[in-house]
């Protein structure tokens, strides 16, 4: 299955991608419409669409600033499924954690148990928002319109394998070339 992975030593903090899950989440939206067509219709409409990414600014001594786009993880076994008294969360066969809309009745706690705080309450509507990796599209619309591919939409081991050959490059070039471009030798 595919999923949604971050690599946030990419992200800006530019915010498309709250921009893009807004126009693929609103009521204006026309079905198969390039994302940006609908962006004036979108601004206007009221109540605003809500997003189901939000870039966060994380702050740290380890990390002096760093922005990270947060959303569902869609866990192994999610917490907020087992919180949801009313069954409007699901977890599909296909690994996505689904939420029922007119299920939910507003308790919330599936917003208290979930560790990443992914999931908000929908003050318009009475109910929680979550990611849904924009079900019915090709690609989740965060994914897609990110300029830098922080938000990553691939295969558990096609991301590991990237994400390993990016480190050894980096490495190889740390540990074997000197400023002057000569190798060390090691032995």
């Amino acid at each position: 299955m595919k999923r949604i992975f971050i690599d946030p030593a990419r992200c800006l903090g530019c915010k498309t991608c709250e921009i893009a899950c807004s126009i693929i989440h609103s009521r204006s939206r026309r079905p198969g419409a390039p994302i940006l067509a609908d962006l004036y219709k979108v601004v206007l409409e009221s109540p605003p669409p809500t997003p189901r990414v939000h870039v966060q600014l994380i702050t740290n001594s380890y990390y002096p600033a760093l922005t990270m786009p947060m959303q569902c993880r869609h866990c192994e076994r999610p917490p907020c499924v087992s919180a949801c008294i009313t069954g409007a969360l699901r977890k599909g066969s296909d690994g996505r954690v689904t939420l029922m809309e007119e299920r939910c009745i507003g308790c919330w706690m599936c917003v208290m148990v979930c560790p990443y705080g992914a999931i908000e309450v929908k003050p318009e509507y009475k109910t929680a928002v979550k990611c849904d990796m924009c079900e019915g599209e090709p690609m989740p619309a965060c994914a897609a319109s990110c300029p830098t591919n922080a938000i990553i939409y691939s295969d558990a081991k096609e991301f590991i394998s990237a994400k390993q050959r990016r480190i050894s490059e980096a490495l190889r070039e740390l540990v074997y070339v000197k400023p002057g471009g000569r190798l060390i030798d090691l032995s």
